[in-house]
C-alpha cells in the first residue's frame, strides 16, 4: 500500500536447524496521495471551546475519498481518545472533559493508501462551573481517629484538576489553618495531636475557576491510654444464672474499637479458660455446668493500645429442678429407662425427656402404659415436667401349637409374602411384635382368609386367632 510502513526480518534454516531471526528492517512505500488535508477549524491554539461538543473541518485532498482525523491528549499521539474515518471534509467530537487541551489531525485515504498527516493542531476547552467537592472521610464527628492514619478524602468534581483542602483545630478557620493544593482526591495528614479536634474542608479549581468550599467535618485523634471496662451484669456474686445463656455485659470504653473477655472456672484465670475478641459491649454464653462459680473480666484494645483488666466479677449458675420418675409393674415384664433397666424411683431433671421401653418375652406380652403415662405405643417418651408416677402392664401368653389343633391351620409358617388362615367364624386377626405392639389387626370378615406380610420387618411375631370357639395364639416367622 502507498504510504505504509513495513517491517520484516529473516532466518536461515536447514533440515534439522533455524537460526535466529535478522535485525528487524523496516522500509516506507511512497505516497500516492502526496498532498495532506489543509486544516480549517477550530484554529491552532483556539480556547474556550465547548466541552460539550467541537465541531473540526479541513480542505479536501486531490484524490482522497475518504479521511482519517484523530484527537488525542497530547502532541505525539499516544493517548488517542478518537479515531475515526469520514467521507465528509468534517467531524467532531462530544464529551471532553473542561479546561482541557486536545490536539488533532487529518489525513486522506483511499483503496490503495494513506497521504502524509496534516499538520498537528491544538484546543482548549472551555472551564466548567465548579461544584464544591463531597468529603468522604473520615466521617463527619467521627472519633477516636489514629493520629498515625488520618486520610483527608473526598470524591472527584468534574472539570477540577486540582483542590485545595484547609485543616485546623479553629472550627472558624481563622487561626493554626493549614492549607494546600494538590491534585489528587485525597491527603494523608502527619503531625496531628491525640484527644484533639480538628475541622476540615476542601474547594475544587481548574486553575482559573474555583469552586466554593465544601461542608465542614470534624474529628476526633484516639488517646493515648484505655480506660478498663466497669462490669454491668451478671452482678458480681449472683447466683442462679441460666446455664443456657447468660449474657456478660460491660459499658463501653472511649478509644476501644474491642474487647477482649475471659471467662473461667478458676478465679485466677490459669486453667480452663474462654476468650474471645470481640467488637461489642456484652457476649452470650452457652452450655454453662449447672451449679457452678464462674469467674469474668474484660480488657478494651484498639489498633494501638490495650487497657489493664477490668474487675473480677464471678456468678454462680442455677442448680435445675429435679423430678421423680416412679414405676410400677403389673405382670411379668420389665421396663428400661434411656436403656437401662428400671430398679428404683430415678430423679430427672427438670423438662428432660426420656424414653421408656416395655421389654418382653415369647411368653410376656406388653399391654399397655397407665397413670401418667397412656397408650400401648412402645417404646414411648415422657417428659418430666412434674414428679411422675407410671405403670406397665403385662399379660402371659400360652402360645398353642395351633398345628396340633385341627380346627385352625395357619400357614406358610415361615412366610415371606402372605399367609392363609383357615378357620370357621373367626372375629379377629392380630398380628404382634416380641416388643407387644400390634402391628396388624382386622376385625371383620375377609375373602380368602389371605393377609399380605411382605412389606413387615423379618423376625418373630405371634398371631392370635379369635373365633366364636376361643382365642389361639401362634409363633409367626417372617422371612
Amino acid at each position: 500500500m502507498y504510504g505504509t510502513t513495513y517491517y520484516w526480518h529473516a532466518a536461515g534454516l536447514n533440515a534439522v536447524d533455524t537460526s535466529s531471526w535478522s535485525d528487524t528492517w523496516s522500509f516506507t512505500t511512497a505516497y500516492e496521495l502526496t498532498d495532506a488535508p489543509i486544516l480549517i477549524s477550530p484554529t491552532n491554539s483556539s480556547t474556550g471551546l465547548s466541552y460539550s461538543e467541537v465541531d473540526f473541518t479541513w480542505s479536501a485532498s486531490p484524490e482522497a475519498i475518504n479521511y482519517q482525523y484523530q484527537v488525542s491528549l497530547n502532541s505525539e499521539f499516544t493517548a488517542i481518545i478518537k479515531s475515526t474515518t469520514t467521507s465528509l471534509i468534517s467531524g467532531n467530537i462530544i464529551g471532553l472533559y473542561p479546561h482541557t487541551t486536545y490536539y488533532w489531525r487529518v489525513r486522506g485515504a483511499n483503496t490503495n493508501g494513506y497521504s502524509p498527516w496534516s499538520e498537528t493542531w491544538g484546543f482548549t476547552t472551555e472551564s466548567a462551573e465548579l461544584n464544591a467537592p463531597a468529603l468522604i472521610a473520615p466521617a463527619n464527628n467521627s472519633t477516636n481517629i489514629n493520629i498515625y492514619n488520618v486520610i483527608l478524602d473526598w470524591e472527584s468534581v468534574f472539570g477540577a484538576s486540582a483542590y485545595i483542602f484547609e485543616i485546623t483545630e479553629d472550627e472558624n478557620f481563622i487561626s493554626g489553618v493549614t492549607t494546600q493544593q494538590i491534585n489528587d482526591t485525597q491527603k494523608e495528614i502527619i503531625g496531628l495531636s491525640e484527644g484533639t479536634q480538628y475541622f476540615w474542608r476542601v474547594k475544587s479549581t481548574d486553575g482559573i475557576v474555583y469552586s466554593d468550599w465544601s461542608e465542614i467535618w470534624n474529628f476526633t485523634t484516639e488517646i493515648s491510654a484505655l480506660d478498663a471496662p466497669i462490669l454491668v451484669t451478671p452482678l458480681n456474686n449472683a447466683t442462679g444464672i441460666s446455664v443456657e445463656s447468660a449474657i456478660l455485659d460491660w459499658n463501653s470504653v472511649i478509644g476501644a474499637s474491642q474487647y477482649i473477655y475471659e471467662i473461667s472456672t478458676d478465679m485466677n484465670f490459669n486453667n480452663n479458660v474462654s476468650t474471645e475478641i470481640i467488637n461489642e459491649t456484652q457476649k452470650e454464653i452457652f452450655t454453662l455446668s449447672t451449679g457452678t462459680q464462674y469467674f469474668w473480666r474484660v480488657k478494651a484494645i484498639n489498633s494501638t493500645l490495650e487497657s489493664n483488666w477490668s474487675e473480677t466479677w464471678n456468678f454462680i449458675t442455677e442448680v435445675p429442678q429435679q423430678y421423680l420418675l416412679t414405676i410400677n409393674i403389673v405382670g411379668c415384664g420389665t421396663v428400661k429407662v434411656d436403656g437401662v433397666e428400671y430398679t428404683e424411683p430415678i430423679m430427672i431433671v427438670e423438662n428432660s425427656i426420656v424414653t421408656l421401653t416395655a421389654d418382653t418375652t415369647e411368653s410376656c406380652h406388653f399391654t399397655n402404659w397407665d397413670g401418667d403415662l397412656v397408650g400401648s405405643t412402645n417404646p414411648q417418651q415422657l417428659q418430666m415436667n412434674a414428679n411422675k408416677n407410671v405403670t406397665a402392664i403385662f399379660d402371659i401368653v400360652q402360645v398353642d401349637q395351633v398345628a396340633n389343633n385341627q380346627q385352625i391351620q395357619v400357614y406358610p409358617n415361615p412366610a415371606t409374602e402372605y399367609i392363609t388362615i383357615n378357620a370357621d367364624n373367626i372375629n379377629k386377626v392380630e398380628i404382634i411384635s416380641i416388643t407387644g405392639q400390634a402391628v396388624f389387626t382386622l376385625e371383620q370378615e375377609f375373602e380368602y382368609n389371605n393377609i399380605l406380610i411382605k412389606h413387615f420387618n423379618k423376625g418373630l411375631y405371634f398371631i392370635k386367632i379369635t373365633t366364636d370357639n376361643g382365642v389361639y395364639i401362634e409363633n409367626l416367622v417372617i422371612q
